[in-house]
């Protein structure tokens, strides 16, 4: 019985922190994609300095992202910088 119980309230303690580290990464996720958008409004209206510095802010959040790094390198060099 003590067995059974103590796997049963261990199984439940794996589920709830595997199931809170996959919404803190959502979180996180969610947290970098709105940088994203900013980033692209920002270049959209012309805001250079924001532009640069939401890009910047994404990049260090998700840093495997070559896409966006080349969408960033495009943008710069349309800025000409």
């Amino acid at each position: 019985m003590r067995r059974t119980l103590t796997v049963v309230i261990l199984g439940i303690s794996i589920f709830l922190s595997l199931t809170f580290t996959l919404v803190s990464q959502e979180i996180k996720h969610d947290e970098s994609l709105l940088f994203l958008m900013a980033a692209r409004n920002a270049a959209k209206a012309g805001w250079t300095k924001k532009a640069i510095q939401r890009y910047e802010a994404y990049l260090k959040r998700t840093p495997g992202d070559y896409v966006v790094e080349l969408e960033f390198a495009d943008f710069l060099q349309n800025c000409g910088r």
